[in-house]
């Protein structure tokens, strides 16, 4: 398992659950990390662009992000090369 740096100390302090991520939520963030937009990411899976932001939002919540910033940040080991194949 990969988490943020956020997530570990909540891990220590038991403020998290380990949950995994949906099929959706992963594909959202593959498509994300491959450099498309939200809005670019609904149109390529056919989703309202709101249910798109939801499941990057819960991702995003479940790995320990607080915001795009963050993702990115300290997120680069999903990148495409590391984690999506």
């Amino acid at each position: 398992c990969f988490f943020s740096s956020g997530v570990w100390g909540g891990f220590e302090k038991n403020n998290y659950k380990c949950t995994p991520l949906t099929a959706k939520e992963i594909d959202v963030i593959e498509i994300i990390f491959s450099g498309k937009t939200v809005t670019a990411t609904s149109s390529m899976m056919s989703r309202d662009v709101r249910t798109v932001s939801t499941h990057k939002r819960n991702a995003m919540e479940k790995l320990g992000f607080r915001n795009d910033c963050d993702m990115f940040t300290h997120g680069d080991w999903m990148s495409k090369d590391k984690v999506f194949s």
